[in-house]
C-alpha cells in the first residue's frame, strides 16, 4: 500500500486522479493505479470554558486542501520537520528506534489561526483547541502485512484549559477507482461506488460498483 500523509494533518492526495503517475493517495496494490481515498483527516471536538470547539484537518471539498481554506484547520508545528526512519539495516533511514520498515513522524497543531510563514488567515478558524498532535505511521513490506498502514496519533491539550466531553474522529472521502484507466472527472468520478460498515470489525469499507469494471478487483 502507498499512503500519502502530510504535516498539515491530512491523508490522501486529491490530485491523484489528474496525475496518476505521481505519488499515490491510498493505492493498493502498489503501482496498480487502484486508489481508495480522495482525502481524509483528524477531527477533534470538546467543550472548553463553556464553548464547543471543533478542529478539523479535512472535510468534504471538491478540490481538497488549500492554504487557509476553511475546514483545513491544522498546520505544521513551527520548528518541526517530517522525518522518516526504517528498521531495515540496508536503508538510508535505518534507526534502532524504528517500529516498521518505513516510519513517518509528523507534528502538527490547530493552535494557529494564520498559516505559519504567511499572512493568510485560516478561514473561520476562530476557536482553536490548541491541540498538539504527533502522528507516526508504520508500514511493512512483508507479504502478510503490506496491505495496511498503521497511524498512531498522540494528542496533547496545550490550551491551559480543561477539555471536557472530548470527541475524536476521523473523516475520510473514500472512493475506489483505477486512475490509470478512468476518464471520469468531477462528480462522475465519485458516483460509481458505495460504502458500508462491518459491525463485527468496527470497520468502514468502500468499493467500486461499475466505474472501472475489471480494473478495480
Amino acid at each position: 500500500m502507498g499512503l500519502n500523509v502530510t504535516n498539515a494533518g491530512t491523508i490522501g492526495l486529491p490530485n491523484v486522479r489528474n496525475n496518476p503517475q505521481g505519488p499515490p493517495s491510498m493505492e493498493y496494490p502498489i503501482n496498480s493505479g487502484i486508489e481508495h481515498l480522495f482525502e481524509g483527516g483528524l477531527w477533534i471536538g470538546a467543550q472548553v470554558n463553556g464553548n464547543i470547539a471543533v478542529s478539523t484537518a479535512s472535510l468534504d471539498d471538491a478540490s481538497g486542501y488549500a492554504t487557509g481554506k476553511g475546514g483545513f484547520e491544522f498546520s505544521p508545528k513551527i520548528g518541526s520537520n517530517v522525518t522518516t526512519r526504517s528498521s531495515l539495516t540496508n536503508s538510508n533511514y535505518f534507526s534502532t528506534a524504528a517500529i516498521s520498515h518505513q516510519d513517518y513522524l509528523l507534528h502538527f497543531t490547530d493552535a494557529y489561526t494564520v498559516v505559519p510563514g504567511t499572512q493568510t488567515p485560516i478561514q473561520d478558524h476562530t476557536l482553536p483547541l490548541n491541540a498538539d498532535v504527533r502522528l507516526e505511521t508504520y508500514a511493512w513490506n512483508f507479504a502478510y502485512a503490506d496491505f495496511f498502514v498503521l497511524a498512531n496519533y498522540t494528542i496533547k491539550n496545550n490550551s491551559g484549559f480543561r477539555w471536557d466531553s472530548v470527541y475524536i474522529g476521523f473523516w475520510s472521502d473514500l472512493v475506489v477507482r483505477n486512475v490509470n484507466v478512468s476518464t471520469d472527472r468531477g462528480a462522475a468520478f465519485f458516483s460509481k461506488g458505495s460504502v458500508g460498515y462491518e459491525d463485527s470489525l468496527k470497520a468502514v469499507y468502500a468499493y467500486d460498483i461499475n466505474g472501472d469494471v475489471g480494473f478495480t478487483n
